[in-house]
């Protein structure tokens, strides 16, 4: 984790930094994958201040942006499944509709034997590829099931383990510097 006190980087932790003059400042910590937090800090005279930037902090940075196991992720290949089962309802209804067009048309129609039959057989086509459409549908979702299952199943890796930024302050008498020992 990268540590930064009052906007000015310091180092990576853990680190320890001294004589720092009494006063109000942020400690902020950004770790490898760009999650950061900040928080603020006083040094007193003769005093210890302790900051969390880990337990809480991170935990609720890690839920905000979708990380953590309390958000699994499914395998891409699930993914592209449920593409193809969205990709081939949407076609099943599509021949669906021109199937019931296609029927709405032969009841309609003269009764001319040409038209009849041109209208029969767009009907059945359309009829077969709705089916199929509809087959290929539920084919992708039981595969898309199958295969996120495994990682459904798994159980919840740990949590990695909280970082805990501690600042400690101590200041001699009539010294207006104050040590800080930053502890992770």
């Amino acid at each position: 984790m990268q540590v930064s006190f009052d906007g000015t980087p310091i180092g990576n932790a853990p680190l320890t930094i001294y004589n720092v003059p009494k006063g109000d400042y942020v400690v902020e910590g950004t770790r490898s994958d760009g999650i950061g937090v900040s928080r603020p800090v006083g040094v007193i005279e003769n005093a210890e201040a302790i900051v969390d930037l880990g337990t809480a902090a991170m935990a609720a940075l890690s839920a905000a942006s979708g990380a953590g196991p309390q958000n699994r992720h499914l395998p891409r290949t699930s993914k592209i499944l449920l593409g193809v089962a969205g990709g081939a309802l949407a076609a099943g209804l599509v021949f669906g509709l021109l199937e019931l067009k296609a029927h709405d048309d032969y009841e309609h129609a003269p009764p001319d034997q040409a038209t009849l039959d041109a209208l029969t057989q767009t009907g059945r086509r359309d009829a077969l590829i709705t089916n199929i459409s509809f087959i290929a549908c539920a084919g992708s979702l039981i595969a898309s099931g199958l295969v996120a299952l495994p990682s459904l199943l798994r159980p919840e890796s740990a949590a990695p383990a909280p970082v805990t930024l501690t600042a400690s302050a101590s200041a001699a008498r009539g010294s207006l510097l104050a040590g800080v020992s930053l502890r992770f």
